[in-house]
């Protein structure tokens, strides 16, 4: 059975680069605009249908914050990657000095920083899905 995994990026070129670079490892990808988005998805699908899910942070519409908020009221969120070219964020009511915090308030999440992000440098993603596959 081929993994599934749930990708929001607002960056229509990124999200078209990112989704080809998954389905070359051999996963499925489910592509979602945004946070709000990527959680309707996930809400509206049967619990595990969801291997990973791979999110940036800052995008209009809702952000991976808001993605992680929401997840984590529906319970069972599978592992998540939060990826963003900048260390803070403000916005959606809060403010992260360091977006490496989230961790600490939602254990499906990691956090990377990408730098540049049009670089198409995908390894730290292919190393997440990598590292949940063997667990």
């Amino acid at each position: 059975m081929i993994k599934k995994v749930l990708v929001a990026e607002d960056d229509v070129h990124f999200r078209k680069s990112l989704e080809e670079h998954i389905k070359s490892w051999g996963y499925e990808v489910v592509c979602a605009n945004n946070g709000w988005e990527a959680y309707e998805m996930l809400s509206d699908q049967p619990s595990a249908t969801f291997f990973a899910v791979v999110s940036d942070m800052r995008m209009p519409g809702g952000s991976g914050l808001v993605f992680c908020q929401a997840a984590n009221r529906h319970g069972d969120c599978p592992p998540t990657l939060i990826h963003s070219s900048e260390v803070s964020y403000k916005g959606d009511g809060v403010e992260y000095k360091n977006i490496s915090k989230l961790k600490e308030y939602f254990d499906f999440v990691k956090v990377t920083h990408v730098k540049p992000k049009y670089n198409n440098d995908f390894r730290y993603v292919k190393e997440f899905l990598e590292s949940i596959s063997v667990n």
